[in-house]
Order: structure tokens, then C-alpha cells, then sequence
């Protein structure tokens, strides 16, 4: 897809609260379209209509006659749908899903309903929100939408960074193994070429719904890290390659038997000592991936000075890239005794500085 209002999740969550107006996000599948009118909903207290239009004929749309009134006005008279009819009567947000996949017969109701805010005499509550979301590539087959219908929408073309869902996995609690080999392997988030039509590739949706079988079946890939493939319970590769295809399961499977341990932000502040050998043996993406790791925790709970003193021990291991790196991470930290944390990466940044140039000289 040819981006040409390009958007992160994390730009959009910024904007959300202050468009009124139909919105309509395009973008490849499983990326996690449908997932913001559900939190714009949580964060607003309206009640969600996830309404798809791709299922739809017109009289699911526009209603069917109403007999009964019909015969007493000699008029004819639509009965709304229920969704409609709420959508009417009370403040929701009013997702119309697969638009640009409906006929084109439902395409001009919709038209009328994003333009006009109404359907056959039905006018929506005034703080009801219409967002829409489509499919927009060229392997997709949809029909095209209207221009006129188009140019009544705000109109963004998602485009979700690697961050964005390393953000949102950590945010829900996702196993922390599996966030990780994201983090190490960013090209098994999604396919990043065009792949063989029929192929099963992993995108952020199969992730997370993946990840919730394996939980939910006790087999959390957390609790596996450095077992071989034999020790792992019986159906997880199984599992595993259903939902995000071979390739990325094997490559999966690799990086759990190669994980020694999950080392958390909280191991690194609180047993320092512990696990400052696994952390000289570790990589240097997973050792920047643990840096994000303290920097989030930085942001969320005050230090204990010992704590501080462990990261200063921490920081006195590290590449000088890697201390610059951390120095970013800590910096946004709510902690009020940040200054003497501070002080002491500034002096490791100056160890640092100071050899580098003894070295040119």
C-alpha cells in the first residue's frame, strides 16, 4: 500500500479525542484497525456498533418495511435496525467496518449516513461518532469508493511501527519472551515483501491472538526459555505455526531455545549482582531491548537509592552507546531523586568521553 496520509498509533492516539467528524483508516490486515474505535469507546464510555458493511444488503442497512404502519398511513415506512436505531437515540461510536467491500448499493446508504448523518428519515445522536476502516492494498478485492463519499471522511493510512506493537504487548501484560524476539527480529512482525497468495504469515493480530491460545493453554513461551524443542509441551511448534506460518515458528522456537532467561527491568534494580553474568553474555539488541525495559520502569515507580546504585552498575558494564541509550530511557523518569541516578551516568558518560579521546590523541 502507497501511504499518502501516513499515521503511527501513536500519533493517532494523540489526534483521536479531537476529530468529530467521520473518520476512515485504511491499512493491510491485522495491523489493529477494528482495536481503536474499541478503546475510543472504553476511553469515551460509548457504547460500541461494530457494523460489517461487507455482510450487508441494503435492507440491513436502510431497515425493511414496516407492515404494520404501512397499512395505517398508506405510506411506506421503514423499520430501522437495531443498531441504527441506537446509534440514533443514544451517544455511541458507530464503526462501519469493510465499507470499501460492501455492494455498491450499500456503499450509496452509507454515503448518505456519513454525509448527511442520517438514513431514511433516521438522524444520529449529535455525539454519535462514525469511524470506518478498510482493507486498502492490491491484493485486497474491493470495490472502489466513491470520491465523494471518500472526501467526507477524515482519511489516514495507518502505518503501525514495530514500537507501536512492542508498546501496546507490554501494555497488556504479553509474554515477555515473545515480545523480545520482536523486538531481536522485527521482520517476523508482518511479512515486509509481498509473500505467495494462501501463505500463512504472521501479522500483529495473529501474534497476539497466538499468544493468547498458548497463555491460556499453560504454555506461556516465558516458561520455556533455553528448552529444546523436546522439552516444550506437546502441540506448542503445532500451535505456533497455525496462526504465524513455519518460517516464523521455527525462528520462534529457535530464540526460545537460545533464551537462557527473561532478565527483567526489576532483576537488573533489585539483584544486580545476580544477574550481572547473564547480562555480560547477552547480545547487544537484547541488551538495548532491556534498556526499553528500565527505561518503562523508569517512568512508572520512584528509585530506591540502592536501586539507582544497581543501574550505575549496570550502566558501568555497558557500551558507551548503550549508556547513551539508557541515559534517554531514564530521562522522562518521575522519580524525585532522579539527579543522583543522573550523576551517576554522567560520570560513566565521562569515563567514557575521556577515554575516547585519550584514544584519538
Amino acid at each position: 500500500m502507497s501511504a499518502s496520509n501516513p499515521i503511527d498509533f501513536k500519533t493517532l492516539a494523540v489526534i483521536l479525542p479531537f476529530i468529530k467528524d467521520a473518520l476512515l483508516l485504511r491499512g493491510p490486515h491485522g495491523i489493529g484497525k477494528s482495536a481503536i474505535p474499541a478503546e475510543r469507546a472504553r476511553a469515551t464510555g460509548k457504547r460500541l456498533l461494530d457494523v460489517r458493511l461487507s455482510l450487508f444488503t441494503e435492507g440491513d442497512l436502510i431497515g425493511v418495511p414496516d407492515h404494520n404502519r404501512i397499512k395505517e398511513t398508506g405510506v411506506t415506512t421503514f423499520a430501522p435496525p437495531d443498531w441504527l436505531h441506537t446509534a440514533c437515540t443514544e451517544p455511541c461510536i458507530l464503526f462501519l467496518d469493510e465499507i470499501n467491500r460492501a455492494t455498491p448499493g450499500v456503499q450509496n446508504s452509507a454515503f448518505q449516513l456519513v454525509l448527511d448523518r442520517e438514513v431514511k428519515g433516521m438522524r444520529l445522536h449529535p455525539d454519535t461518532l462514525v469511524m470506518a476502516a478498510i482493507n486498502d492494498a492490491p491484493e485486497y478485492s474491493v470495490n472502489e469508493m466513491d470520491p465523494a463519499l471518500l472526501d467526507r471522511f477524515v482519511t489516514y493510512d495507518l502505518v503501525p511501527t514495530v514500537k507501536d506493537w512492542i508498546d501496546w504487548a507490554e501494555s497488556e501484560g504479553i509474554d515477555e519472551l515473545a515480545v523480545d524476539f520482536i523486538r531481536n527480529h522485527p521482520e517476523h512482525l508482518r511479512p515486509t515483501k509481498a509473500v505467495e497468495s494462501g501463505s500463512i504469515t504472521p501479522t500483529q493480530r495473529s501474534w497476539a491472538r497466538m499468544l493468547k491460545t498458548l497463555s491460556d493453554a499453560g504454555m506461556s513461551p516465558n516458561n520455556f526459555a533455553g528448552c529444546e524443542l523436546s522439552g516444550m509441551p506437546p502441540g506448542f511448534y503445532a500451535i505456533c505455526m497455525g496462526y504465524i506460518g513455519v518460517t516464523t515458528a521455527i525462528a520462534f522456537i529457535n530464540f526460545i531455545k537460545e533464551y537462557d532467561n527473561v532478565i527483567t527491568a526489576e532483576d537488573v534494580v533489585n539483584s544486580w549482582k545476580k544477574f550481572e553474568p547473564k547480562v555480560v553474555k547477552m547480545t547487544a539488541e537484547r541488551v538495548l531491548g532491556l534498556i526499553e525495559k528500565i527505561g518503562n520502569l523508569c517512568k512508572n515507580n520512584e528509585l530506591t537509592l540502592p536501586q539507582m546504585q544497581n543501574l550505575g552498575a549496570f550502566a558501568n558494564i555497558v557500551s558507551g552507546e548503550q549508556v547513551m541509550a539508557l541515559w534517554n530511557a531514564i530521562s522522562s523518569g518521575k522519580q524525585s531523586n532522579t539527579t543522583k541516578f543522573h550523576k551517576l551516568i554522567q560520570h560513566r558518560l565521562l569515563e567514557i568521553a575521556t577515554r575516547a579521546s585519550s584514544v584519538k590523541k
